[in-house]
């Protein structure tokens, strides 16, 4: 989920800081993530979505970059964008704990 303006221009970088917020939430509290840019960049023929983003952990901030080539669906697009700026870091971060909860029926008295 994100928040802001409904325009055209921003609903690309809505997508993009909605997904970050939504792999956050399986992250240590140790752990911030935001989008520093994100760019459509035209290459011949095709259109690319380019992203920045920051992961800052204590006084350490890591900038990090993913690219996804728009072939149908630009919001799709920026969400691959934005995990590929991940996907080299994501298995070394700290996770939370998982929470499981056990279901058992009630007596209704």
């Amino acid at each position: 989920e994100a928040h802001g303006s409904n325009s055209r221009d921003l609903i690309p970088r809505l997508i993009a800081e909605a997904s970050l917020k939504a792999v956050e939430r399986f992250l240590s509290e140790d752990y911030l993530l935001s989008l520093g840019h994100l760019e459509l960049l035209e290459m011949g023929a095709d259109t690319i979505v380019v992203v920045n983003v920051q992961l800052m952990t204590g006084r350490r901030k890591l900038v990090l970059s993913g690219s996804c080539v728009v072939d149908h669906d630009l919001q799709q697009s920026v969400v691959y964008a934005t995990l590929d700026s991940l996907n080299r870091i994501l298995g070394r971060l700290d996770v939370k704990e998982p929470v499981e909860y056990e279901l058992r029926p009630t007596s209704m008295i």
